[in-house]
């Protein structure tokens, strides 16, 4: 994938993941609804965690033209932030 494809699934990332938070996650839900957004939250990090290790099945292609350090700290920065959203948004429940 491309750098722009790794923002545009940032960007759908993380509307899902408030809504799950916000339906699956809150206070009165029950014990299904809150694996099933553990497993949400498991999953999306082992996908960006994967992106940062350079896996051969998820990659990001950053060509080493002029944009390769803006490339570079949008893909490190993102994976970062993003594992840091899911744990977030699987440890602290929704009112």
């Amino acid at each position: 994938m491309s750098i722009f494809e790794f923002v545009l699934v940032i960007l759908v990332d993380v509307p899902l993941t408030l809504w799950l938070r916000r339906h699956f996650y809150s206070e009165n839900s029950s014990a299904l609804r809150e694996v099933l957004a553990h497993l949400h939250g498991f999953a999306t990090g082992a996908f960006y965690m994967l992106i940062l290790k350079d896996d051969k099945t998820f990659f990001v292609e950053i060509d080493y033209g002029d944009n390769f350090y803006r490339d570079l700290t949008v893909l490190n920065a993102g994976t970062l932030i993003m594992i840091f959203f899911h744990v977030w948004s699987i440890s602290v429940r929704h009112k």
